[in-house]
């Protein structure tokens, strides 16, 4: 019988993960521990390997690049020769924490979020899941189009909307900047540096460096103009400005501003220098 690919749990807080590539074309053959696909969780991107051997079929609604995805969730089968897939889209199976992850079936078209019968508490009705997902990425649950059974929204409406937000915002054109999209491993190193930020006390570190051959070409530059070839001398200052402006150029994100949901980058780099002044008593 077909023996389904699931997504699996790479670390006890892992939910959901994101969708890199398949690594197997459908109808390939697949050997047990072979690189079967690329998936990106919130610490790094690694190839899993297939616990089976089998030639591979994708399911209907399997992820595309960049999709996230939960655990559990079906993505194909391995087959059999002459073995077919199923027919219908399969659910979502449970999770290795015991709880039933979320059906995956198309949404319906004509399910609406207007007259829905209220929660107990007042509130749309939403699974836990669902929830989460709402605070996680600032969703607001009301004008939502549920597709769980009995009205329910599930965690795919949520995600789904917050998706397009994200796609939204990153074709914004911001005057002179340049918007980069943030992956989850990003989302997560920002979250783990701020975190730090706020609860240890930051050190200034210093350090030497041989300034020789800059003093050497300060003086090249300064006999030049003492022999009338450049009319403006360059202070150490100006070509330190000069030097930092070409290495940026060359790494154009360290000039980048962290915006939430993107990168901007801007188009044009502005160098300003601050100066420490002893105002005398």
């Amino acid at each position: 019988m077909p023996i389904e690919i699931q997504l699996p749990r790479l670390g006890w807080s892992m939910e959901e993960g994101k969708f890199v590539a398949w690594l197997k074309q459908p109808g390939e053959r697949v050997k047990a521990g072979e690189p079967l696909f690329t998936l990106e969780s919130d610490k790094a991107a690694q190839d899993v390997e297939s616990t089976d051997s089998g030639i591979l079929a994708l399911a209907p609604d399997a992820p595309q690049p960049g999709d996230v995805v939960t655990v559990g969730r079906v993505l194909g089968w391995l087959l059999a020769e002459g073995e077919h897939a199923p027919a219908a889209s399969p659910q979502a199976s449970p999770t290795d924490s015991g709880r039933p992850a979320e059906s995956f079936s198309e949404p319906n078209p004509q399910s609406k979020s207007a007259g829905l019968p209220a929660a107990e508490d007042g509130q749309i009705p939403a699974s836990p899941r669902a929830r989460r997902a709402a605070r996680e990425h600032h969703v607001d649950l009301k004008p939502l189009t549920p597709t769980g059974k009995g009205g329910r929204i599930r965690e795919r409406d949520v995600l789904a909307v917050a998706k397009a937000q994200l796609t939204s915002a990153s074709s914004i054109a911001v005057s002179g900047m340049k918007a980069l999209p943030v992956s989850q491993t990003r989302r997560t190193i920002a979250a783990r540096l701020m975190h730090s930020r706020q609860t240890t006390v930051p050190v200034t570190i210093t350090c030497r460096s041989d300034a020789t051959q800059l003093v050497a070409l300060r003086r090249q530059l300064k006999a030049e103009g003492e022999a009338g070839k450049i009319t403006l001398v360059p202070t150490l200052n100006d070509i330190l400005v000069k030097l930092t402006g070409a290495a940026l150029r060359q790494h154009p994100l360290l000039t980048g501003v962290w915006a939430e949901d993107r990168i901007l980058v801007p188009d044009t780099i502005h160098i300003g220098i601050a100066v420490d002044v002893n105002m005398a008593s």
